[in-house]
């Protein structure tokens, strides 16, 4: 009876190491790993700011903006269009680059009657605006860019808006539209640039009230 019962203990033992000993050899396996990761972090390159100098245009596509006017709120439909950046050193910081918006326009793309353009006004030189990384070590830029823009709608009644509002409905930023995007390149073919708050906007000879809430755009390569 005694001698059963030694030998069941030192079974017991032996499996008792070997799961120690597994055990221990998936926790080294683990750390293995966990460097092995942190290293392709480290490793991972940066993307670089574009070269002042350079040029970039691109091609924009947007859901739609959605509109504030006559009391009434507005969606309009798909838009499309394009723009062009043109890349300036930054005085004061080599470590980001300025972009200005020397083009943009967008335009409807559906089949409604009420043709939407949204472009930079004419003879506008906006202002140039900072594109610079996140953090030292990310993989995104901050960029905000600075539009200074009008809305034209071509019918206004086809977008729901009071009867008396047949004839092209003109509408004007009062400011520069602010958008904000993250993109991790400049151009960046997935970016999808929002406004930073909703602006007012107003018609010819400054009647009426009108305000742009949302607005968003994404940028696509040709």
């Amino acid at each position: 009876m005694t001698m059963i019962n030694t030998k069941k203990r030192k079974r017991a033992r032996t499996v008792r190491r070997v799961t120690t000993g597994v055990a221990a050899g998936a926790a080294v396996g683990l750390a293995v790993a966990g460097v092995a990761v942190a290293a392709r972090r480290t490793e991972r390159v940066l993307p670089k700011l574009p070269a002042p100098g350079a040029t970039a245009q691109v091609q924009l596509v947007s859901k739609g903006i959605e509109l504030a006017v006559a009391g009434r709120k507005i969606r309009t439909g798909p838009l499309q269009g394009r723009a062009t950046f043109e890349i300036e050193a930054h005085p004061d910081d080599p470590g980001a680059v300025r972009t200005r918006i020397t083009e943009f326009r967008l335009s409807s793309t559906g089949a409604r009657d009420a043709v939407v353009t949204v472009e930079q006004r004419a003879g506008a030189r906006t202002d140039a605006t900072v594109l610079r990384r996140v953090s030292p070590r990310s993989a995104r830029f901050q960029h905000t860019l600075a539009l200074e823009c009008e809305v034209n709608i071509a019918n206004p009644r086809a977008l729901g808006l009071p009867e008396a509002t047949d004839d092209p409905l003109s509408l004007r930023a009062n400011v520069p539209v602010e958008l904000v995007g993250k993109p991790a390149d400049f151009p960046d073919f997935d970016a999808v640039y929002k406004l930073h708050e909703p602006i007012a906007l107003s018609g010819p000879n400054g009647a009426g009230e009108a305000s742009m809430l949302r607005f968003s755009f994404q940028i696509q390569g040709f």
